[in-house]
């Protein structure tokens, strides 16, 4: 398992058949010199485990997100800063989301498993129609693909799509809606594309009520589903 580990972290250090990430490399390191120490047996591989561990996280700046990242990766997402009106900014990294305002900072988990990949991100913006007594409503919308297995071993991946809303009174970002996209045999390596009649996203309409209504109209399979104004949550 620390070899493993270890092979793993030289491979994302180096770029050798991966494209490079020397923050997941770190991480790697971190994780494989911990296990190492925690088992009693070769001291040899402990001792190589925490030079490599060194020599590769000298020049990450963060190494407690490393190691997050190292522990449970999360593909597909580099890291960005939304502006959401009224001095509020998010930022969101491979490992959370934050939102700094005027008062100060709040943070939070993506709401991803371990390994998923994110294909697709979209900030989304749905203003209130003449007739509705709704107020402008700010979400953060996301494609990604699980890997999962069967009994027999048989690999699975599914495609999912999340919505997760600002609510500026909280100042967090908030899971609104979800829907399970595709389901099928096959790994997620490398990530397939999302479906045509996916990838432009569900319609979104803010009713009267100032709740949302989602719906993906394209699919073989319409679906939809209501978003309840945020103070009736």
């Amino acid at each position: 398992m620390v070899e493993a580990q270890l092979a793993l972290a030289n491979a994302y250090a180096a770029g050798h058949g991966i494209e490079p990430d020397v923050e997941l490399a770190c991480g790697l390191t971190q994780v494989a010199s911990d296990l190492a120490a925690a088992i009693n047996g070769d001291k040899r591989l402990a001792v190589q485990a925490r030079v490599r561990r060194d020599e590769i996280c000298a020049h990450v700046p963060d190494k407690a997100a490393a190691f997050d990242f190292g522990r449970c990766p999360k593909f597909g997402l580099n890291a960005q800063t939304l502006d959401l009106g009224n001095g509020a900014r998010l930022k969101v990294t491979r490992t959370h989301w934050a939102i700094e305002d005027l008062v100060g900072t709040h943070e939070g988990n993506l709401g991803l498993n371990c390994n998923d990949i994110v294909v697709s991100m979209r900030h989304l913006r749905i203003d209130p129609s003449v007739d509705s007594r709704g107020s402008v409503r700010q979400f953060i919308e996301w494609f990604y693909w699980n890997q999962s297995w069967l009994q027999n071993g048989t690999p699975v991946r599914t495609l999912g799509w999340q919505l997760l809303e600002f609510d500026p009174a909280s100042v967090e970002l908030l899971p609104s809606a979800g829907y399970q996209i595709v389901e099928e045999k096959g790994s997620t390596w490398p990530a397939p594309a999302v479906p045509v009649e996916f990838i432009d996203g569900p319609t979104l309409q803010m009713l009267p009520s100032g709740a949302v209504r989602w719906r993906f109209e394209r699919a073989a399979k319409p679906a939809s589903g209501i978003i309840d104004v945020l103070w009736a949550k």
